[in-house]
Formats: C-alpha cells, sequence, structure tokens
C-alpha cells in the first residue's frame, strides 16, 4: 500500500532507485516486521494505561474446588491486550502488503473477524461483569462461518495453482524408448531444436541411440537432466515450428500470459501485479505445456486445477486427493481448530505469544517457498504465486507478537485475552491452508495440539471413567500443580515449541 500510495502521489519519485526496493517481497518482509515491533512498543504502553484505567483486569475462574484456584494471583492484570496486536499487524499489512491480493485480504479478514468475536468476548466478561461471556455455542457458531466463508473462496476461486513439478521426471515420460528417439536429428523440428542445446556428448548418445527399451533407460536420466535446463530458458515457442499441432488449454492461457509479460520493457511494471519483482512463473511452467502439446502420448498432462480443492499430503511428492465440496468443511475445521488451540494455549505468561512466534517464522518461510517456482519445483510443493503476499502477512504478525511479548513476558503486564488468542489462531489457521500446508500445522503448531488434545483427553477420561488423566488441564496448569516454576514452564514450552517448528520446516523435503 506504501509503494502503491507512493507511485500515485509521487511516480517519478517512486520510480527512483531508492524507493523501487519496496516492490520486492524480500524488502517488505523485513520493513513489515519492524513496523508490526516498533508500532506495538509504541502503543502497548498507553493501551496498557487505558485497560487499567478502564478497570479492565482478568477475571479469574473461581473454582468451587479449593486446589484448581491456582491462578488468583493474576486477578486484576489488564486483559485484551490482544487490540496491541491486532492494530500493529493491520498496519504493517496495509502499509506493505500488496493491495491488490486476495489472499491477505482474506486472512486479515479471518484475524480481524475472529478478533472482534474475542472482544466482544473480553467486553463481556471485563466491562459487563459477566463471567460466562459470550456463549460456547455462539464462538463456534462465528468460528465456523468464518471458515466456511474462507472455504468457499477457495473452492470457488481460479487460481492456477500447479500441483507437483514442471520440470521432467522418469515418471512422466509414457513412452521412453520414443522419446529419446525424438531428439535424433532431423525427426521433428522441435526435437531438432531441443537438440541444439544440448551437450555434445549427449547428442553422439542420441546419434548411437538402437530404440531398445535398455539403451533408452541408460540415456534418459541424462537427457532429462539437460532438457530441464533448457526449459527452464526461454520459451521454446515458434509459431511456424508449432504450425499444426494442438495447443492444450494450458499452453494457450500461458502462452497468452507469457507474451503480454514480453511487451513490458525491462524495469518497468508488469500491469497485472503492479510489481517490479520478475515473473512469478517463469517460462518454465510455458515450455512444459508445450512439450506437452507437441508430445501429446509421450510426456504426461501436468496436473493444474482451477480452485484449490486438493489436499497436499506430506511426505508425497504426487499424492493430491480431490475433496470437493468437502473441501470447504475441512477449512472450516481447520480455522476453528487452530483458533481455539491457540485460547487454550493462552494461560500462562507468554506461553501462548511465544508459541505464536514459533509458528509464524516457519509459515513466514513457507508462503514465500510455494510462491516461488524454482524453490516449489525443488521441494515438490504446489506453486502458489498469490501466497508471497502472506510472507509479508506473517511477518507483520511475528513483528507484533515479539512486541506483545515485550509486555506479556513473565510477570506480565498485560494478557492478549481471546481478543488476540482467536485472532493470531485463526490467522495461522488461514494461512496454513492458503500455502496448501494445513496438515503441516499438527507438527509445526505441535504445543496448541497437545495443549488441545490435553483437554479433549481429561474431559473423555472423566466422562467416562470418572478419572481424570491430569492434575489440571490444559497440559501447562498440569505442570503448575506439580509445582514447577512458572517461568520453567515457559521456557521449557517454547524450547519444544521451537524444535517442532524446525522439524515441520525439515519435512518440506522429505517427499
Amino acid at each position: 500500500m506504501f509503494y502503491e500510495l507512493l507511485k500515485f502521489l509521487f511516480p517519478n519519485l517512486a520510480m527512483g532507485t531508492y524507493f523501487r526496493i519496496f516492490g520486492y517481497t524480500s524488502v517488505r518482509v523485513p520493513c513489515a516486521l519492524a513496523c508490526a515491533f516498533i508500532t506495538s512498543l509504541l502503543i502497548g504502553p498507553a493501551i496498557i494505561r487505558r485497560l487499567i484505567r478502564l478497570k479492565a483486569g482478568q477475571p479469574i475462574k473461581q473454582f468451587k474446588t479449593a486446589e484448581f484456584n491456582i491462578h488468583q494471583h493474576k486477578h486484576g492484570t489488564p486483559t485484551m491486550g490482544g487490540i496491541i496486536i491486532l492494530f500493529s499487524t493491520t498496519l504493517a499489512v496495509l502499509l506493505f502488503c500488496d493491495p491488490g491480493n486476495s489472499y491477505v485480504w482474506m486472512t486479515l479478514l479471518m484475524m480481524l473477524g475472529a478478533g472482534a468475536l474475542g472482544f466482544a468476548d473480553d467486553y463481556k466478561k471485563v466491562a459487563l461483569k459477566d463471567n460466562k461471556g459470550v456463549s460456547a455455542k455462539t464462538k463456534l457458531i462465528v468460528q465456523t462461518l468464518l471458515g466456511l466463508l474462507l472455504g468457499v473462496f477457495l473452492y470457488l476461486g481460479h487460481s492456477h495453482t500447479a500441483y507437483g513439478p514442471l520440470l521432467l521426471e522418469n515418471a512422466d515420460i509414457l513412452n521412453r524408448p520414443a522419446f529419446v528417439a525424438e531428439m535424433q536429428k532431423g525427426k521433428t523440428p522441435l526435437g531438432d531444436t531441443l537438440r541444439a542445446q544440448l551437450p555434445l556428448n549427449l547428442v553422439q548418445r542420441l546419434d548411437a541411440f538402437d530404440g531398445s527399451p535398455e539403451a533408452a533407460n541408460q540415456v534418459l536420466p541424462v537427457l532429462l537432466k539437460e532438457l530441464n535446463t533448457v526449459i527452464q530458458g526461454k520459451a521454446l515457442y515458434d509459431p511456424q515450428m508449432y504450425q499444426g499441432i494442438a495447443l492444450t488449454d494450458e499452453a494457450r492461457e500461458r502462452l497468452e500470459s507469457y507474451r503480454l509479460e514480453q511487451q513490458m520493457e525491462p524495469g518497468k511494471e508488469r500491469p497485472e501485479s503492479g510489481r517490479l519483482e520478475p515473473p512469478a512463473i517463469p517460462s518454465t511452467r510455458l515450455n512444459r505445456y508445450l512439450l506437452e502439446s507437441a508430445y501429446p502420448t509421450l510426456v504426461a498432462h501436468n496436473k493444474v486445477v482451477r480452485g484449490d480443492a486438493y489436499l497436499l499430503v506430506p511426505f508425497f511428492k504426487n499424492v493430491y486427493p480431490y475433496m470437493g465440496v468437502l473441501f470447504i468443511f475441512w477449512v472450516a475445521f481447520v480455522l476453528v481448530s487452530s483458533s481455539n488451540a491457540v485460547n487454550l494455549t493462552d494461560g500462562l505468561d507468554g506461553l501462548a505469544i511465544s508459541t505464536v512466534i514459533t509458528v509464524s517464522l516457519p509459515y513466514l518461510m513457507i508462503a514465500y517457498l510455494v510462491s516461488r517456482f524454482d524453490f516449489a519445483s525443488y521441494l515438490y510443493v504446489p506453486h502458489i504465486p498469490q501466497a508471497g503476499e502472506l510472507s509479508v502477512f506473517m511477518a507483520a504478525m511475528l513483528g507484533s507478537a515479539l512486541g506483545f511479548l515485550w509486555f506479556n513476558s513473565h510477570p506480565a503486564e498485560v494478557f492478549m485475552g481471546d481478543t488476540g488468542s482467536l485472532a493470531l489462531g485463526a490467522a495461522i489457521g488461514a494461512v496454513a491452508v492458503l500455502t496448501k500446508h494445513e496438515i503441516l500445522l499438527i507438527l509445526i503448531g505441535g504445543i496448541f495440539v497437545i495443549e488441545a488434545f490435553s483437554v479433549v483427553l481429561q474431559i473423555a477420561s472423566y466422562r467416562l471413567r470418572g478419572k481424570r488423566i491430569l492434575l489440571m488441564s490444559p497440559l501447562h496448569n498440569h505442570f503448575v500443580k506439580k509445582g514447577v516454576n512458572e517461568a520453567k514452564i515457559i521456557s521449557r514450552f517454547f524450547i519444544f515449541a521451537t524444535i517442532l517448528a524446525m522439524a515441520g520446516l525439515s519435512t518440506l523435503k522429505l517427499r
């Protein structure tokens, strides 16, 4: 937004050497982080003082059994501090995210929608002295509606998300001897064009190819490696060469986009995005589609879908089960689960926000990786060009979380309340879904999962057996009851959360 405003007000200045850097995601990520962090530090003290004057102290639930009243010493600490997070994140997002990116607006809507729900709950508890706040049923309904909205947005969307690598692999070649034979001299104009860009020793091996499956299996790995280098270069399209060849729908559509990009002079902005970065989808995708058109019986059709009703399964590079309309409900489930899991984790000073930090950084990196064709192809993950702006969003949320931790660290000056916890959980769930890595959230956000699961197990055990498996749920309260120092619990949970986050990132290449 800042760069777009600058271009509108001072077009010549915006195109100058200095300000052009704001067109790059790699620059806007640290800018958003710094902006959110500094903003939260600046507004934090004023909001805390205001909450104290309003007597917006955290109401601590009073249990009938005295042994469960373990947090009474926190009574009166200002709550609703999530306002600091929401304001800082929103400001940084509006300043540094691309206003034309629908993924950013949907994530912001999920965060602010859940934040408004949390604010209503905190307001009823604090201002209206209603300890029950918003009913659990109402919370669930509102969260589900937000999740369904995001699910419908993706299901009915027209994103050209590429599932599977666009580079050639052994499995993509349907007839290996015939494909190798196509690269021999004089077979086809396209084959001759490709052959001219191959190393001399490989050309000699192609000339000596006798058509046998054994020989094809020997030369194919080397051939594919060199062809992948070729198709990552300039576009292979030539009107005369492809005369008489029926282009696939994907090839025609990508060709038109490529022509539009080529009309732009170097250094000028692309009209469809307004950004100064290189095209998000290079000519590799066009070249892959061209090869599929030229060799329909030899090169497998790359799976590309409109919409995102496909599920990415970790550890499998070509397993994308189609969920159909159930995908909408799956998205709602992820959003509701993530939002409530963060809310359940918010019980000790700095525990929830420090865990949010460990989750935000991996998803910042994932959003950036899936938006880049080269990284997505290397990691065998869906290529989602629109997700690049989500890395800026996550940087803003990370910065505001770091700033809030400044005030929320033990002993806490302010609590985030449901205003912050529900909003942060919804934002994390939305980004996980939009980057197609929602299943990985189970590992990266393992602390949230464990905390939520501990509550489920505790309730189930008590209702079925009449016994509790924990001294008190969620899990962090179990350790408090055991007499472990609060600061030590928070530190150990943070260490474990960091390990889980790094483990989740490391799985990206395990396909």
